[in-house]
């Protein structure tokens, strides 16, 4: 989509086919998040595909996209969410399990 938006010449399946390469080798280095290794795999798949001077603004665009917004909405979510329980009130303590299990 962020190709496209730019007036480039998009294939949909070969796009779909590249970024299902870019996810797998991002998963190659184990770092948090595939910090670097999904960069590094984006830049080097489209790197044929697009003009080089788009090479990173596309990689910042897509990598925000594609974790960092995901990540932004998760921490909002879970901050809403949490406001709502009965175990973030000051005071109040962790109910206790009070059955016994037996082996």
């Amino acid at each position: 989509a962020l190709i496209f938006g730019l007036g480039y010449r998009v294939d949909p399946v070969l796009f779909f086919l590249l970024q299902w390469v870019v996810f797998s080798a991002s998963t190659l280095i184990p770092s948090p998040g595939g910090i670097g290794s999904a960069e590094l795999s984006f830049a080097l798949v489209y790197n044929g595909l697009v003009p080089s001077g788009l090479i990173p603004i596309l990689t910042g665009a897509w990598r925000f996209v594609t974790f960092y917004m995901l990540i932004a909405l998760d921490a909002l979510m879970l901050t809403f969410m949490g406001l709502g329980s009965s175990y973030n009130k000051p005071g109040d303590s962790i109910p206790e399990i009070t059955e016994e299990i037996t082996i």
